[in-house]
């Protein structure tokens, strides 16, 4: 991501300097800036064989959900054509999106810190372009991001710090590029599959019912991975932070499912009562905190020498007004507990609203009337309180004033 001080850094000052990683199986650093040798001294335990193993997991993970979404899109083909292209809209948009600013932070990449990088062969560029336009640019940078972390647990490589602080780089933008991809795709799907189901006048058959129940349960858990992975990214890419425990990032990803989970719920129940004022909703929704964002002066795409990209920079902000829709994401290196609780208290009033307008709606018989009601209260209310648990006890904040004690 060119919005963190590692884009603004020099890798490495040569080759020369590689050489002094020694090749008698001992640890000695080249000579690195100051920021990056406190990020190296700070990150040396983190990238190992787990991380590599996440990230392998999280690829798995991302070509289920859009595997499983292409699967369903085919079910949906002859059942509904209305339903198809609705679901395949978002499909499309995400993957022209996450791709667009893929290769565009490629050939930032390329352009500013050319010189020290390691050279990227004109067969690999081909590649890289040819994933791109098949819209399949996400699994390049995850396969290039293994690899990354595959060098970095050798300790006999020479170069073996390099690419670690090319993992911790490439680590947060494909963590950001994954948490857009999975906003702008799955929410919608998720929001517009679990309304179709509430909508049991809809005629479903049995294969397509499957595929949107397994299409739920990915997209709901790729929407919590994507956004435990981006906040662990930021953490773990900034020698000024501590990184996040295994058990806190456990925590935050159930605190992601249950908030998630809750306020798509109450966006799926109040859109199958009243219909196209769920668009209104949103899009005020979205107006109002595109407009936050904006008025944040984020730099989400800043050159790597301070020059702001302002075309660039609002369409960003455009996309991250989507996740603000249905959760909050800290978007600047500043306090944020005003922010939670000013977010949350707005989307408990909102999620209730929703499904008491739909709950007084609906017939009373319906079997999942109250379950439903109840799921939406207890969803947010769990997600909320898991997440206080996090802050209080296992922040790395927290963590480390414990272990000084």
């Amino acid at each position: 991501m060119k919005h963190i001080e590692l884009r603004r850094r020099l890798f490495i000052s040569g080759d020369a300097e590689l050489e002094h990683s020694g090749h008698d199986g001992t640890d000695h650093r080249p000579s690195y800036s100051e920021y990056e040798s406190d990020l190296l001294k700070k990150d040396e335990e983190p990238v190992g064989i787990l991380s590599v193993l996440l990230t392998g997991i999280t690829l798995f993970t991302y070509c289920m959900d859009v595997a499983s979404s292409a699967v369903l899109c085919y079910w949906l083909f002859d059942v509904s054509r209305w339903w198809w292209w609705v679901t395949v809209s978002p499909l499309v948009v995400s993957l022209l999106i996450v791709n667009a600013f893929s290769i565009r932070w490629y050939i930032h990449d390329a352009q500013e810190d050319k010189e020290h990088l390691l050279d990227v062969s004109i067969g690999h560029w081909v590649m890289r372009g040819m994933f791109h336009i098949i819209l399949l640019g996400p699994l390049i940078r995850y396969s290039e991001l293994f690899l990354y972390g595959l060098h970095t647990c050798d300790r006999k490589d020479p170069k073996r710090h390099q690419f670690r602080l090319m993992f911790l780089q490439e680590d947060r933008d494909v963590s950001l590029l994954t948490l857009v991809g999975s906003f702008v795709k799955s929410a919608p799907i998720l929001v517009l599959h679990m309304y179709i189901l509430v909508q049991s006048r809809i005629p479903l058959n049995l294969p397509t019912t499957r595929a949107q129940a397994v299409n739920l349960v990915s997209a709901l858990v790729e929407l919590s991975l994507a956004q435990s992975a981006y906040y662990r990214a930021r953490r773990r890419s900034s020698p000024f932070k501590l990184n996040m425990t295994k058990i806190g990032t456990a925590v935050q990803f159930f605190s992601h499912c249950c908030v998630i989970a809750s306020r798509v719920l109450a966006l799926a129940a109040f859109a199958s009562v009243y219909h196209h004022w769920i668009f209104v909703f949103c899009g005020f929704h979205w107006f109002l905190m595109t407009s936050w964002l904006i008025f944040l002066r984020t730099s989400f795409c800043v050159s790597s020498t301070g020059q702001p990209r302002p075309l660039e920079e609002f369409i960003f902000n455009i996309v991250i007004g989507v996740i603000y829709v249905f959760c909050f994401v800290n978007v600047k290196d500043e306090p944020t507990r005003w922010k939670y609780a000013t977010y949350y208290f707005i989307i408990w009033i909102e999620n209730l609203v929703l499904v008491i307008l739909w709950y007084t709606k609906v017939d009373s018989d319906l079997w999942f009337r109250d379950p439903l009601l109840i799921s939406v209260i207890l969803g947010l209310g769990g997600g909320l309180i898991l997440l206080v648990i996090y802050y209080r006890f296992l922040h790395p904040n927290k963590v480390a004033s414990l272990l000084r004690k």
